[in-house]
């Protein structure tokens, strides 16, 4: 088959520098491009077509080399690995390009591009800036000794109610939750299964944290199993493929509950929380568990809370046995994070790689921090050009799968058929988006739901720090079957933590000690 070969040009602005130079942009195909790719997440790699990709080399980091080429099964050739905090030479005589931890996932890389040109670009992919990352990484201190003219910059929550807590400090908090839960259940003779919804790749300092805290181990599936050998983690002996060694396991992102369309509200997934309880429990028949707590680690439960129940700093979905925590961990910067990043660097121009409609009000987040001296000299007319010229349609800020679907991949974990987990029945498969409708959370119109990402993003900059939640329940018609009924008065009827008045610690959220459900 003929591939249409994509001039340079044609290529949106936040995926391309230099002269031929593409990052993350790998359905923009031609021979004459130099391929680069931060992290093996879907939204990232879109367009690499396995076995059968051979346009030209793609240049990543060690981890994300392993799997293209052992997940993906791109042919080994076409796969350069660049050990990070290292310059290493462009193709073409270019310059020197330098990896550095990004933060996010296993394997993930922000790129220092110096060109023989002059210019300096910093491309972060996806990331989540720690300011101990300049002194624990040469790459990163590097970047303080280079005049940088454009920072392409992840601006997944670039806004100022994005201002979840330190990643730290939800992970020690996580393992405080689960240590809360089995205290507990010594006290009460219950037994507490833990389920923790992740990524293909992502999210397993949580893992190791609750792993750790509870001195077990933690379940997962052959395939999962052989995905975590590839990223080099330390800690790869706290898993096991034996389920009934473990009270710890983790489940596929949206399987246990997923976001309603539009971002703005968590459906649990009650009917698939009883499947995989019950299958458990059939493997323990003498002693079974007596509920199921959920984990799912998101930076979007920071935002919904404090913006739409700003009663609660966490939300907790119940139905008897099952408890569904959704914690703000998140692998991508918060906004104070996002001007921490850009203080450091003081790049001439901000490109944001994550855009919604407001591009002059993104601007204005760091016009105080850029170096706007240079950017005269460079004839830079605004903090990232012609707004038209680098908004990505597909990549809003607030999207209907947040920031969980994008960081998936379609290359779904399968579980082998004689493994004991096929007992789980199947969850139906999501219903043509197009027969559904949504209720804006805000002003109550009803969208279709393939609108409701550029009307939220409307309607959300206008009212969404004044709102109140609406006293006329919003619906979502879906197809599916959740026991809860989807709508604001099953919302009312879920237990909520009410936050101590001055209480400033992240210990509010979650609850005190845990109490039986049984």
């Amino acid at each position: 088959m003929k591939i249409k070969l994509v001039s340079f040009e044609d290529v949106p602005y936040e995926k391309k520098l230099g002269r031929d130079i593409i990052v993350d942009g790998f359905k923009y195909r031609n021979p004459g491009f130099t391929y680069f790719l931060s992290h093996y997440h879907a939204d990232h790699y879109q367009g690499i077509t396995g076995k059968t990709w051979d346009v030209g080399v793609i240049y990543c980091g060690p981890i994300t080399a392993s799997l293209l080429i052992n997940v993906m099964q791109v042919p080994a050739q076409y796969v350069k690995a660049l050990e990070p905090d290292i310059p290493h030479p462009l193709p073409n005589d270019q310059g020197t390009v330098t990896l550095m931890d990004a933060n996010h996932c296993p394997g993930a890389n922000v790129m220092l591009f110096e060109l023989k040109d002059g210019r300096n670009y910093l491309h972060v992919g996806d990331f989540r800036y720690d300011s101990t990352l300049p002194y624990r990484s040469p790459g990163w201190k590097r970047v303080s000794a280079v005049q940088i003219d454009e920072l392409f910059l992840d601006t997944t929550y670039c806004r100022p109610k994005h201002t979840f807590p330190k990643q730290d400090v939800v992970v020690s908090e996580i393992g405080r939750l689960v240590s809360e839960y089995v205290k507990a259940d010594a006290q009460t003779n219950d037994k507490t299964l833990f389920v923790i919804a992740t990524y293909t790749i992502g999210k397993e300092k949580v893992l190791h944290e609750i792993a750790k805290t509870l001195k077990c181990k933690v379940f997962v599936t052959k395939e999962k199993l052989d995905i975590l050998k590839l990223l080099d983690l330390e800690y790869i002996d706290i898993f096991t493929l034996d389920p009934r060694s473990s009270q710890v396991n983790i489940v596929s992102w949206n399987q246990i509950g997923e976001m309603a369309p539009g971002g703005w509200r968590f459906l649990p997934n009650w009917d698939y929380c009883q499947q995989y309880y019950d299958w458990h429990n059939s493997l323990h028949p003498d002693s079974p568990y007596t509920r199921l707590i959920g984990l799912v680690p998101t930076g979007w439960t920071w935002e919904l809370s404090k913006t739409l129940s700003p009663s609660s700093l966490y939300t907790r979905s119940y139905k008897e046995p099952f408890t569904i925590h959704q914690i703000p961990y998140s692998e991508h910067s918060s906004f104070e994070e996002l001007r921490d990043c850009v203080k450091y660097v003081r790049p001439a121009r901000v490109v944001p790689t994550v855009l919604g409609s407001k591009a002059a009000t993104i601007e204005g987040y760091f016009k105080d921090l850029v170096d706007t001296k240079r950017a005269k000299q460079k004839g830079f007319q605004s903090l990232f050009g012609s707004s038209s010229s680098v908004i990505r349609s597909s990549s809003p800020v607030i999207a209907t799968n947040v920031e969980d679907d994008a960081d998936d991949e379609p290359t779904v974990l399968e579980v082998e058929e004689e493994t004991p987990i096929t007992s789980i029945a199947v969850i139906p498969t999501q219903q043509n988006q197009a027969e559904n409708a949504v209720s804006c959370p805000c002003c109550n119109k009803v969208v279709p739901e393939k609108d409701i990402n550029a009307h939220l993003d409307s309607c959300l900059n206008n009212k969404l720090d004044t709102i109140e939640p609406s006293s006329s329940a919003p619906k979502v018609i879906d197809k599916r079957k959740h026991a809860e009924p989807i709508d604001n008065q099953s919302a009312t009827k879920r237990k909520k933590t009410n936050v101590p008045k001055g209480q400033t610690t992240l210990s509010s959220f979650f609850s005190s000690p845990p109490k039986s459900q049984k």
